[in-house]
């Protein structure tokens, strides 16, 4: 049988584990849990003890829900693990970040329950910012952008990550430069479940008009007056409920993609690609917003299926070298 690894997605909500065949890539085995870092840390302070076996525990658990394999020759964890809610907090790696792996932060772990090496991948940092799985994504992002012509040659890159707290990542001749964090997606849930905004929007099908015409006023107009148009939108029946909810995200999205003027001007000014990686729900959402800003002839628009094993293939990446 093909030697495999366990590739582990530790987030802040999920726990994503797989095993994967290491010379071909190819996922043989799947297990999704919402046993998050958020939860478990939650769990393990109530309860006490040795924090790394606690949260072992909890993997375990997941892994062996899995076909028993015998082939496994290491456990990768990236993610939110590292971090000080995590199983161990490790540091930071610095910028520039290579996306060739060789960069990445890492602790060999020896844990009971696991009969082979359990690896614990780092974030990375600026000076201002911080990210704890999104560069394993990128370093497996980067041979699909390469091939769509955002190569270690090419001009300047920016690679979206969008989600809760969606990512702009800078990237020059093969190595993160510089990136921020945008709080779109946890804002745009705060302001449609708890704020006085709540009421005047409902959730409904994807609206493109709609969204289009909040991308346009995010533009115009600074985000905090701009967001209280979808109130007066209500007030004055300017938009039904279910158009301004998609109004209200193009005003989020657009503030969040208008500032790529100002945080990476060279990418523009130099023709670089704007690569966005996203489930296609939400791939969708940020296609119509570059299109709104005259940016859509930039950008590579990672298929779903890259997307959702670019942690996978950073880890693979990792692997290799590591053992190399």
């Amino acid at each position: 049988m093909p030697d495999t690894i366990l590739s582990c997605d530790w987030g802040t909500t999920h726990l994503r584990v797989r095993r994967v065949e290491v010379e071909s890539g190819r996922i043989v085995d799947e297990e999704v849990s919402d046993a998050g870092v958020k939860k478990v840390f939650r769990e393990w302070e109530r309860t006490g003890g040795d924090r790394r076996v606690f949260f072992a525990s909890e993997l375990r658990s997941v892994a062996e829900r899995m076909e028993p394999a015998g082939t496994d020759r290491s456990v990768l964890i990236s993610g939110m693990a590292s971090s000080s809610i995590g199983m161990q907090e490790l540091p930071y790696a610095d910028l520039p970040f290579r996306l060739d792996g060789a960069d990445v932060r890492f602790a060999e772990l020896d844990l009971s329950g696991f009969d082979v090496p359990v690896v614990l991948l780092s974030g990375v940092r600026s000076g201002d910012d911080v990210m704890r799985g999104e560069e394993t994504e990128l370093v497996g992002l980067r041979d699909v952008a390469a091939s769509r012509g955002a190569s270690d040659e090419s001009p300047p890159s920016l690679f979206i990550l969008p989600g809760t707290h969606s990512k702009h990542v800078h990237v020059h001749r093969g190595a993160v430069t510089s990136f921020r964090t945008y709080l779109t997606g946890e804002l745009f849930e705060l302001l449609t479940d708890r704020s006085v905004l709540a009421g005047s929007v409902h959730a409904a099908p994807f609206d493109a008009a709609a969204f289009k015409r909040g991308v346009g006023t995010a533009a115009s107009r600074p985000l905090l007056n701009a967001l209280f148009t979808v109130r007066t939108n209500a007030l004055f029946d300017r938009l039904e409920v279910g158009a301004n909810y998609w109004y209200l995200s193009g005003l989020l999205v657009g503030a969040e993609l208008d500032a790529i003027g100002d945080t990476a001007p060279d990418v523009l000014d130099d023709d670089g690609k704007i690569v966005v990686s996203a489930p296609p729900e939400i791939g969708r959402v940020y296609r119509a917003a570059l299109d709104a800003l005259g940016l859509g002839g930039r950008a590579v628009h990672v298929d779903a299926t890259a997307a959702v094993r670019a942690a996978v293939d950073g880890h693979l990446t990792f692997y290799r070298k590591w053992k190399s």
